[in-house]
């Protein structure tokens, strides 16, 4: 992940992909505590200083909880989408 976002351009996309690929491969424990937690702890609100603050539906405090929700679908399920 370190080496895809040093080479530049897209950076915070290339990170998340990276990120994603990696958590899927390997599992949550391949990407260093501090980073989750990191993630896990942002709250983009005004109140903290965030100059364009998302709704909260938008935040990140529950990636984990969806990415085992998606996780567990069964590809049957994946159909009638």
């Amino acid at each position: 992940i370190v080496e895809t976002v040093s080479v530049g351009g897209d950076t915070d996309t290339n990170a998340a992909t990276c990120g994603a690929l990696l958590g899927a491969a390997q599992g949550r424990d391949a990407i260093p505590l501090r980073w989750r937690e990191t993630v896990l702890a942002c709250r983009p609100a005004k109140a903290a200083g965030a100059r364009h603050p998302r709704p909260e539906a938008y935040w990140a405090h529950n990636a984990m909880l969806l990415a085992e929700r998606l996780a567990s679908i069964r590809s049957a399920d994946c159909r009638r989408w």
